[in-house]
């Protein structure tokens, strides 16, 4: 009987090692600072049912903008009060993000149109007061706009292949005092360099629908979600390091920001198995040394 006690003993303790390994083996490949795998949730109201883009003021994420793809609706959500504010475009979409400056609220077609409206118009039924900044872009379609505070910079990717071979076209706006955007610069993300960093031996493609700006590390997040890729960028748009995203948790990423405290939110459109959903990945902090080391060990 003590022998057959032993056995059970040392079977379980067998077993629940395994499940423990099990567990552990689920934890998605993620950013030093963040853990993909553990995400909390943010509650979207129903009637905003196709996300493609969300931002915050400043970084202040007790009112989440987002951008309805097909209604060409501005929404200002307050999660701890469940109240929305919304605004609507008299025009046809696809609208694919936002971003905020100053005073301003900037929107992307995906065509490429910027429209640009104050922000002050936020809550009336329909924005009848509203800036066009059109053919800024060569024929294509971008889903990817971000806002940089500290350099006054709008910066938006190109999602579609151009005639140029295997590579993203990205391009950066300065913003004058008057709010009006003039092209600065246009550089190139090379798929090479996300394959190297994935350590594959080719990807399909890589197809831009969020971009952010880590407010700690100053780092450049770009998600495509066709591909289920996070492609992370130095300061000076080097690459860095890429994530291969789990699409039980990554349904349809569409919109990416960060909040002032370094926390993550992505937000996934609905789909026809799930409901649009918003996933909050705390900031983790760690040193600068273990981070460096854990990267010369990649």
């Amino acid at each position: 009987m003590r022998t057959f006690s032993l056995f059970k003993i040392f079977f379980f303790i067998v077993v629940g090692i395994f499940f423990l390994n099990a567990c552990q083996s689920k934890k998605m490949p993620s950013p030093p600072q963040y853990d993909l795998s553990a995400p909390s949730s943010v509650t979207i109201p129903s009637e905003l049912k196709n996300i493609s883009g969300i931002t915050f003021f400043k970084g202040n994420a007790s009112m989440i903008y987002a951008i309805d793809e097909n209604q060409g609706s501005v929404y200002c959500y307050y999660p701890s009060l469940h109240n929305v504010v919304k605004s609507s475009f008299d025009m046809t979409g696809p609208f694919e993000d936002l971003a905020i400056m100053d005073s301003s609220i900037y929107v992307l077609k995906n065509t490429g149109t910027i429209y640009s409206f104050p922000m002050k118009s936020m809550g009336k039924a329909k924005l009848d007061t509203f800036w066009t900044y059109a053919d800024f872009f060569p024929k294509g379609t971008y889903e990817a706009m971000y806002y940089a505070d500290s350099s006054r910079k709008l910066v938006v990717i190109n999602k579609t292949k151009s005639s140029d071979s295997r590579l993203t076209r990205c391009y950066t706006f300065n913003i004058d005092e008057q709010g009006v955007p003039h092209k600065s610069n246009s550089f190139v993300i090379y798929w090479s360099t996300i394959e190297k960093k994935l350590k594959k031996e080719r990807i399909k493609g890589f197809h831009p629908t969020a971009i952010a700006q880590n407010p700690k590390t100053k780092e450049w997040y770009i998600i495509s979600d066709n591909e289920k890729i996070l492609f992370v960028l130095d300061n000076n748009w080097h690459p860095s390091r890429a994530y291969p995203l789990d699409s039980t948790v990554f349904s349809k990423p569409q919109g990416m920001a960060f909040d002032n405290n370094g926390d993550l939110y992505i937000a996934n459109d609905g789909t026809a198995k799930s409901a649009p959903n918003l996933k909050v990945f705390p900031y983790i902090n760690r040193s600068a040394s273990s981070v460096s080391q854990e990267e010369n060990e990649d």
